[in-house]
């Protein structure tokens, strides 16, 4: 008797713990919040080497009177969360820089230049 009342009073414990630990179900239609950073590249012509230096870039809230046609980027838009640390407008340029660095094919471009081309949103004049 004792053992059975164990077992049952063991699953009612069960059952109570699992109680706090079910979670809401995630709706198909929900998605999450983006948060873009914008980029000015200072720099008049685009290069790779460029693309990878901390100094050819600033953190903007407008369009720094960019054009819409022509070969190298005005402006780039990237998600906040592929971004490392963005804590403050030097440490969004570090982790841009380290995200433009990294690709390499394994990850969301194949290269440096075809990120900040995928990203680009307007260019220069």
């Amino acid at each position: 008797m004792k053992k059975n009342l164990s077992i049952v009073l063991l699953i009612l414990f069960i059952g109570v713990l699992s109680a706090f630990t079910i979670h809401k179900p995630v709706h198909p239609h929900q998605k999450a919040a983006v948060t873009n950073i914008q980029f000015h590249f200072i720099p008049d012509d685009g290069s790779e080497p460029g693309y990878l230096d901390t100094d050819s870039w600033e953190v903007v809230s407008s369009d720094p009177e960019c054009g819409v046609s022509g070969p190298d980027p005005c402006m780039i838009s990237i998600d906040e969360s592929k971004l490392d640390d963005v804590s403050d407008n030097q440490a969004a340029i570090a982790s841009l820089v380290s995200y433009l660095d990294a690709q390499d094919g394994s990850g969301d471009f194949a290269s440096p230049t075809a990120a900040v081309t995928g990203l680009t949103v307007s260019v220069k004049p």
